[in-house]
């Protein structure tokens, strides 16, 4: 009798450890954009693609973001890229500016924000998909081509 009970205290030990560890789940989601190089600022808004066991219709809470510059060609010259999380204001995620000292692009240049001690709640669209707003602007010519990454946390707000 004794050894039934251990054996089903064990098992319910893992099956709570499992849920709970499913339930602060972290995922990341990118989407590629490019912004032409001629001075005017641009705005784009990329849903961002999560693993197929993403749940839609709901919430996520952002816990960071990153902007990676994969190409300036031509002489092109960043002046600035924006990402914001939608809907509404007060959503900032990232900046990355040409005052930055990684904006002097040779090919590369990249800036991430990991928040801390709080997250962002964003809308999943019903087919598990974030909306972000990129604004930004560069001139000289050519295309800016760049990515975006979110990092989400499955889990409520207050599972901080």
């Amino acid at each position: 009798m004794r050894g039934s009970m251990v054996k089903v205290l064990t098992a319910s030990a893992f099956f709570v450890g499992l849920a709970v560890t499913s339930a602060e789940a972290i995922e990341s989601g990118s989407a590629s954009f490019f912004i032409p190089c001629d001075g005017l600022l641009k705005v784009q808004f990329p849903s961002l693609n999560f693993p197929v066991n993403f749940p839609a219709a709901g919430f996520r809470y952002i816990i960071g973001a990153e902007i990676a510059v994969i190409d300036l060609p031509g002489g092109g010259t960043l002046q600035f890229v924006v990402a914001d999380g939608t809907p509404g204001e007060n959503k900032h995620l990232v900046t990355l500016g040409r005052n930055r000292p990684s904006s002097n692009i040779n090919g590369e240049a990249q800036v991430a924000n990991f928040f801390a001690g709080y997250v962002m709640q964003v809308p999943t669209s019903a087919v598990g998909q974030i909306q972000i707003r990129i604004a930004g602007s560069c001139e000289g010519g050519g295309n800016l081509n760049a990515s975006v990454t979110v990092w989400v946390r499955t889990g409520g707000a207050d599972n901080q």
